[in-house]
């Protein structure tokens, strides 16, 4: 339910890092970088570097150094943004102050960062139009290149990507980061042999460097491999030991194992070791989705009650709105509605209270109503359900997201479903965001409509994927239930 699981989880906290990164880091050669200071550009540039290799704190210190010697570095606020976010989205202040400074800078480095203010916005137009521009302006810059296959990626339009990754790496077989998206972009594909060759190309272009080996580890984990995947992810930890995303994928790795205290010990480690908060309530998350695996809701509720307490303590509007959420979502998928509705209704205020008026509280307030959508037309009150969805359905049309319309059509899909309206709820579903809930409403919906065969086709999907978040746990035992039937 949370707008990052639109993007991928798959990714890992530096995918999108190493990709931006280099993209600024050469861009000297073929796109120019806008700075009135030398200094700054060095530092920028160093910092760069160092956020290439995956060390996220390292960078955004060397950013917040470039900036101080140019306080309209745009640039630099725009990797600022990027790891404030934890390398994997973009943290709004900085990047409307780069957003604010685009029209002082080189024509690829607007497109850049308004290409990253469309994808935080979800402004699938506007996404479009800023990777196309970016790639006609610099069709012989294989960084420009990689970085309009990225936006594609974003949107899943994985052929696209593929064919721009591709082209990157036709120009500069030597360029290491578009070996690392051809992975990625080949496993959602479930093209794994080309995504092995992929990550193997990278991991030899950057040896001793832990990302690569990180990335490697995702494959495997993703195949069901999660003891070669271990392996690879200590490998990453050897060369660098503050590499904290490693620490997930093991515990990723022992969850799926069936090793719940071995899971649930690395992602304490997680947040032992994390560089910012953002790590923090991600690990207090993954530390919840151990107690759902182990169908102990109480648990995992308790653990969503620290991740609260930690949004209050830190002044937090969308993680003070995003846990009562998440927490209203356990609620609701384990038999206790009304509470789930309370819990969402509680998050719409907390979103609505907040003292500004912009894109991030614009955000927070459609997302707590379409919360509430969906837990009426997830337990079958359908008038009530009809109502909020008008409301829903007039907010997404006048503020064009695409993470929104998605959310949007699952919660009709949920709906035509429990009213019986079971191809109408697959046509929603098939709309909605790639994940275990689009797929387990999908092959309920095939249950309920007599076909067994489509039905366990869609529950092998949920069962079978190898990415731990909150939606997975909420909706894998109940996948698993639907098979044994």
């Amino acid at each position: 339910m949370k707008r990052k699981n639109f993007i991928s989880k798959l990714l890992g906290a530096t995918l999108c890092i190493m990709l931006l990164a280099t993209a600024a880091l050469n861009a000297q050669e073929k796109m120019p970088i806008t700075t009135s200071s030398q200094e700054a550009r060095e530092v920028y540039v160093e910092g760069v570097d160092i956020g290439e290799k995956g060390n996220i704190p390292q960078m955004i210190g060397k950013m917040e150094q470039a900036i101080q010697l140019d306080s309209e570095f745009a640039m630099a606020y725009l990797y600022l943004s990027l790891g404030k976010a934890g390398g994997s989205w973009f943290s709004p202040e900085p990047l409307y102050k780069a957003v604010e400074l685009s029209n002082q800078v080189s024509e690829g480095e607007k497109h850049m960062i308004l290409l990253a203010r469309a994808i935080r916005e979800g402004k699938e137009k506007d996404m479009r139009m800023h990777s196309r521009s970016l790639a006609k302006l610099h069709s012989k810059d294989e960084r420009a290149l990689a970085w309009a296959g990225w936006s594609h990626f974003m949107q899943n339009n994985y052929r696209k990507a593929l064919r721009l990754f591709k082209r990157s790496a036709q120009l500069n077989d030597q360029y290491a980061p578009v070996f690392n998206m051809l992975g990625y972009t080949y496993m959602k594909m479930e093209k794994n042999e080309k995504a092995d060759q992929a990550l193997k190309k990278y991991m030899e272009l950057q040896p001793g460097v832990a990302n690569p080996r990180h990335s490697y580890a995702n494959f495997l984990r993703t195949q069901g491999r999660f003891d070669e995947a271990i392996e690879y992810y200590k490998m990453a930890l050897k060369y660098d030991p503050n590499f904290t995303i490693s620490y997930r994928g093991l515990g990723d790795s022992y969850l799926f194992k069936g090793e719940y205290e071995l899971a649930r010990e690395h992602y304490k480690n997680y947040y032992e070791h994390a560089s910012n908060n953002n790590m923090r309530y991600s690990s207090l998350i993954l530390q919840a989705t151990v107690a759902l695996h182990e169908n102990k809701p109480e648990l995992a509720l308790r653990v969503m009650d620290r991740y609260i307490k930690l949004a209050e303590e830190l002044d937090n509007a969308y993680h003070k709105v995003y846990g009562r959420a998440y927490k209203a979502g356990i609620l609701n998928e384990t038999g206790q509605p009304e509470k789930a509705l309370s819990h969402y209704r509680q998050a719409m205020k907390v979103a609505e209270k907040e003292d500004r008026n912009d894109d991030p509280r614009r955000h927070l307030i459609t997302m707590a109503h379409l919360w509430e959508f969906y837990a009426l037309a997830s337990n079958g009150d359908m008038d009530k359900a009809e109502a909020v969805q008008n409301k829903c359905k007039k907010m997404i049309t006048e503020i064009e997201n695409l993470y929104h319309r998605k959310v949007y059509n699952a919660s009709c899909g949920v709906m035509e479903l429990n009213k019986g309206n079971y191809r109408q709820a697959r046509k929603y579903l098939s709309k909605a965001s790639e994940g275990p809930l689009t797929w387990y409403y999908t092959g309920l919906a095939w249950e309920k409509s007599g076909n067994q065969r489509k039905a366990r086709k869609c529950y092998e999907k949920v069962a079978n994927h190898y990415n731990n978040w909150i939606e997975l746990a909420i909706f894998r035992n109940k996948a698993l239930a639907g098979l044994e039937e």
